[in-house]
């Protein structure tokens, strides 16, 4: 699998389920560990477009120093997307269940 194709899997997908594949997200931390190295700036740039927070990230680095870094950010933009798409499914209940009256 392609890098953009990992990238592309992960921000299009609508159900939390699809974001649990074990074979994407070692495909995406592997990813990760070459932008850690070969292009910090895309990194950074990528995690500043998906909005992984930046107080999480390092608090959860310096937590676990020995882990793998791609792991951690991997697992991170992972929970993110999660947050993204639990909050638009709430958002499409509250409209489903909102009255005509209440909507502009």
């Amino acid at each position: 699998m392609s890098n953009n194709n990992i990238l592309e899997r992960i921000l299009i997908t609508e159900t939390p389920t699809q974001l649990m594949d074990d074979a994407l997200f070692h495909s995406l931390a592997d990813w990760l560990n070459k932008l850690i190295f070969d292009d910090f700036d895309k990194l950074l740039t990528l995690l500043y477009r998906i909005d992984v927070s930046e107080h999480k990230l390092k608090n959860m680095l310096a937590e676990h120093p020995g882990a793998d870094a791609g792991e951690i950010i991997a697992q991170l933009i992972i929970d993110r997307q999660l947050q993204k798409i639990r909050l638009k499914q709430a958002m499409q209940y509250d409209d489903d269940t909102s009255c005509e009256e209440e909507r502009w």
